[in-house]
């Protein structure tokens, strides 16, 4: 099935975020966040206190068989790339791989989204089944029509035996509005960024073809041929009267731009004569040298740059002060941060962290290890100084983060 109307919508999103200056840091952000200090393994104990049953986490070292499978799949690049895929797509496909006896599984293997498809849904409105290929995103930039591609079947958990490939297609279908591929949720903000793009061009466009003259010099009209000396020893033409004053009015420039032009003239004096009828009291007519004030700045444009970018950062849903991003007339404390990043992880983190897992979790238990051990995102929070020298912690209890 087409992902957007030209079957390009993955690439012409990522295409455009590339674009900005703001949106990339805080997708980035999102990103960082949902990742962590990465994977950690612990057990549970579960204990009474005056505010209820609280779940405490202990970590431990991750088993071997364990780990062996963390590094042949690269664990980090798995996490980073569904994390990745999430918050641009809100879609986190993922490839498994069965061992040889088809009960256990070999390996998994996250997929960028725009490599992948979806098949049309069946009769029941299921998708059994995802096409994977690099060129996707070349078909109308190359003009190469269909593309070349591989079907992978959606992994069916009812089955006692598993594919040698199959897929499993997390997404949040808060806006599945297709019935097929999510919306992002910031993905109403796409305006938003198209404007934001525009804005730095148009700036580059005046700087590189707009007219930036800084001193206006006014001549009286034959100026340099009045002062020009007609020689009636030699018979000076009119014709060679008028070369001699053009000639003194190009040097005049030459010696005007020695004075004034270039980083090394700035705030160098220059000092005229002119001469005055004191009979009428008028000024003769001279060369006149003026100022002119430069401002590159266009002032709609730069409201309407700061606007972009609230609308950006307020359709992303983090705050400014996560993603360094400075706000005009202030700035974030510390508290501010360590207070907004607390928030981020209770509200933002956990559902995208539960699909990001259930691989792994469907690892656990075909390949039969240890199940009292649970896997989870090691999150680093910000503290006081006074409770810990380095400014940060990573306590494993559940509460940590609340």
């Amino acid at each position: 099935m087409s992902w957007g109307f030209d079957d390009m919508l993955p690439n012409y999103r990522e295409q455009l975020v590339s674009e900005n200056d703001i949106v990339p840091s805080l997708l980035a952000t999102k990103r960082d966040i949902l990742v962590g200090g990465g994977i950690m393994a612990y057990t549970k104990e579960y204990v009474e206190t005056a505010q209820g049953r609280k779940e405490v986490r202990h970590e431990v070292a991750i088993p071997n068989v364990v780990q062996a499978f963390f590094e042949k799949i690269d664990i980090d690049e798995y996490l980073e790339t569904t994390a990745r895929n999430y918050v641009m797509h809100s879609i986190m496909p993922v490839e498994i791989i069965a061992r040889k006896d088809r009960q256990s599984i070999a390996s998994i293997k996250a997929l960028e989204c725009r490599h992948i498809r979806s098949a049309e849904m069946d009769v029941e409105g299921k998708i059994p089944a995802w096409y994977w290929s690099g060129s996707w995103g070349h078909r109308r930039t190359e003009g190469r029509g269909e593309v070349k591609s591989y079907r992978i079947p959606v992994f069916d958990r009812t089955e006692e035996r598993l594919a040698p490939k199959s897929i499993i297609v997390m997404m949040d279908r808060l806006l599945c509005l297709d019935e097929y591929y999510p919306t992002p949720y910031w993905w109403g903000s796409e305006e938003w960024i198209r404007l934001a793009n525009c804005i730095p061009e148009f700036h580059l466009a005046m700087l590189k073809n707009g007219y930036t003259f800084r001193v206006h010099v006014q001549v009286p009209k034959d100026y340099f041929y009045d002062n020009t000396p007609l020689d009636l020893d030699n018979n000076e033409n009119e014709a060679s009267r008028r070369t001699a004053a053009t000639a003194a009015k190009l040097a005049f420039v030459d010696r005007l731009n020695q004075v004034l032009q270039g980083h090394t003239k700035a705030g160098k004096l220059i000092i005229t004569e002119y001469e005055v009828d004191k009979a009428l009291g008028k000024e003769y007519p001279g060369i006149k040298i003026t100022p002119i004030s430069l401002d590159l700045k266009d002032e709609a444009m730069l409201k309407l740059f700061d606007a972009s970018n609230t609308a950006n950062m307020s359709a992303q849903g983090v705050a400014p002060a996560l993603a360094n991003i400075q706000m005009p007339g202030k700035l974030g404390s510390g508290s501010e941060i360590r207070n907004a990043l607390a928030m981020h992880i209770i509200l933002k983190t956990p559902g995208p962290r539960r699909r990001m897992f259930s691989p792994i979790h469907l690892a656990k238990r075909l390949n039969g290890w240890p199940a009292d051990v649970y896997y989870d995102i090691r999150d680093t929070l910000v503290t006081n100084l006074d409770e810990d020298k380095s400014g940060i912690t990573t306590g494993t209890e559940k509460e940590t983060a609340l």
